[in-house]
């Protein structure tokens, strides 16, 4: 069955966020390495922001108090300030890719995002790039649950077969081709070139 719609991740494919900046970021107010990412990305508040439970402002909250215990209020207050303002960088060669490959097709997202992804869609100059955007805080489940896949599925009125999934996360990946969608591991730019060329 032919492909009739492009479903990609966001973070890690369309956003990237350096992580030379993180570490710029911590050399520069002398926090521990890694220390910005684990605040936020290993803070047990993730899963709750991802999937609509708590706001967007509150895992912030909880995220400054993480860089707070590690070091004075004050530097952790500036550091989490200049790492906060970031909304990160877009691969404008995947975008260009995808609607060179795959002329006249809808391109929608899947992410696991928060209450801010307008705001950051808007900061980026992508929001009128997609046909649909599907944010799990909006949706209730997350990735790699199946109800997110099930949901976009039923929004799209399309077989799963019919649909061309595109994440960075092996486990998201598990989870699409297990109900059926036809799916790319994005590792690298230059391995994602290959692969649709392949197709």
């Amino acid at each position: 069955m032919r492909i009739k719609h492009i479903l990609s991740d966001l973070d890690g494919v369309i956003r990237l966020y350096p992580e030379n900046r993180d570490h710029a970021i911590e050399g520069k107010y002398q926090l521990p390495k890694g220390s910005l990412f684990n605040s936020a990305f290993r803070n047990p508040l993730l899963q709750e922001v991802v999937c609509g439970r708590i706001t967007d402002d509150l895992w912030r909250v909880d995220i400054l108090k993480r860089l707070k215990s590690i070091s004075t209020d004050s530097v952790a207050e500036s550091a989490f300030a200049e790492w906060n303002s970031f909304p990160g960088s877009v691969d404008s060669r995947y975008l260009l890719s995808l609607k060179e490959r795959f002329n006249g097709l809808d391109i929608s997202i899947l992410t696991n995002g928060t209450d801010r992804l307008k705001s950051d869609l808007h900061k980026l100059g992508i929001s009128n790039s997609f046909n649909r955007i599907f944010n799990s805080s909006e949706i209730g489940y997350c990735k790699p649950q199946v109800e997110i896949y099930h949901h976009v599925i039923s929004e799209l009125g399309l077989s799963p077969s019919e649909i061309l999934f595109i994440d960075d996360s092996k486990a998201h990946i598990d989870a699409a081709q297990n109900i059926g969608f036809k799916t790319i591991h994005y590792k690298s730019f230059d391995l994602f070139q290959t692969e649709i060329n392949s197709l």
